[in-house]
């Protein structure tokens, strides 16, 4: 039942892309929802990673949620560790 109450959420605001975090290969959890789904273009990443997904398709009858993945999210220590190595401040 939480699924379902998810994805009508997620059309109601006319959601198109959110942020993830990567649990194990394909399977991530949307930030901010009690929801987990597969990713099948989610490339190879740590788990814990941060994605950012595009929402295709939002199945109410069969419950299910069709993402793609868009990009990794850089963390904000990291991006600072990057603008150091380069010589930006």
């Amino acid at each position: 039942m939480e699924r379902y109450w998810c994805l009508r959420w997620l059309q109601q605001e006319n959601v198109s892309h959110i942020y993830a975090s990567v649990i194990k290969e394909n399977l991530v959890r949307l930030e901010g929802l009690p929801f987990v789904t597969r990713v099948p273009s989610l490339p190879e990443l740590a788990a814990g990673s941060q994605v950012n997904l595009s929402i295709d398709e939002v199945d109410l009858l069969d419950i299910e949620l069709n993402c793609t993945f868009l990009n990794k999210l850089v963390p904000d220590d990291d991006m600072a560790a990057a603008g150091a190595d380069s010589g930006l401040k």
